[in-house]
């Protein structure tokens, strides 16, 4: 992160309001699409917000990450998505997935029924045949 990038942010005595300026940086970058600088500023973020339970400013920062993931994965996968799609597709139940990523089973089913609509999957079966040909192309499933 360069200096200028913290100035505004270094001129706050409370690290929650220096977490607010580089958050608010952070969507800044973000809309210019310099995405790198974003999650650079949103890994400090999380770092001062996160010890401090400030569930207002991680909600925030979890909104850009999912946009900035969302972005990065030209299927429209979050992040999030992308890492729930590999562990159904390395056969994990919901609660095994659920446990694995600390999250609800709420939370995970709320993840499958959002990737199944991006991929068009009917099932974890097309979306694991979906998840081998993303990361082999020439992976074809047997009839």
């Amino acid at each position: 992160m360069s200096s200028a990038g913290h100035s505004a942010a270094d001129a706050c005595a409370a690290s929650y309001e220096r977490a607010l300026t580089l958050l608010s940086r952070a969507e800044l970058r973000g809309a210019r699409a310099a995405h790198k600088e974003a999650q650079e500023l949103l890994d400090d973020v999380w770092a001062i917000c996160a010890p401090l339970g400030a569930a207002p400013a991680l909600a925030r920062a979890e909104r850009l990450t999912a946009r900035l993931d969302t972005l990065a994965h030209s299927d429209g996968l979050t992040k999030r998505e992308a890492e729930v799609l590999a562990l159904l597709a390395s056969g994990k139940t919901n609660k095994e997935m659920a446990a694995h990523l600390f999250l609800s089973d709420k939370t995970i089913e709320r993840h499958i029924t959002g990737l199944y609509r991006k991929i068009g999957a009917r099932g974890r079966a097309d979306a694991t045949a979906y998840a081998l040909r993303r990361t082999d192309p020439s992976f074809t499933p047997s009839s």
